[in-house]
């Protein structure tokens, strides 16, 4: 049997609807009662407001570019003698892709350094050497001796 609501008039609530809302109410009150979910809160509103940044212990700190592993990529691949298109089909990537890694057009993932590392005859760490090495050069090139900048 069908309920039918008079005019003008709202619908009644269906049995237990009133109790469930009471209980899902009680349940957020009681969520938002309990200190250790303010702390929990607290601790994750810290966490993405205040990131901790590490430092290295030396006092200089070098800024990796995408230009940095650009020429960094680029020599090592001409000091071992490979093209681009040899480089792309010994580490599994397309030649257009190691050509926009070496303009400095794409950012590459850790597991993509490792395998152009691995092609180079490297290892990972090295190769971030060679281009923190390129951040220097880069560094050194643009402060004029008195330590002011181009």
């Amino acid at each position: 049997m069908a309920h039918e609501v008079p005019r003008g008039r709202a619908a009644p609530a269906p049995a237990g609807a009133a109790t469930r809302q009471a209980v899902f109410t009680g349940i957020i009150r009681a969520c938002f009662a309990l200190e250790h979910y303010s702390l929990w809160l607290e601790s994750v509103r810290f966490e993405y407001t205040y990131p901790v940044q590490r430092r290295a212990k030396d006092s200089k700190h070098l800024q990796l570019s995408d230009d940095d592993l650009a020429q960094a990529l680029q020599a090592l691949r001409r000091k071992r003698g490979f093209s681009q298109e040899e480089l792309a089909d010994e580490s599994g990537y397309h030649r257009t892709y190691i050509s926009q890694l070496e303009r400095g057009l794409k950012s590459p993932s850790l597991r993509t350094l490792g395998n152009l590392a691995r092609v180079l005859g490297l290892s990972t760490s090295d190769l971030v050497k060679e281009v923190e090495s390129e951040a220097e050069r880069r560094l050194a090139q643009t402060t004029k001796p008195g330590g002011k900048t181009k």
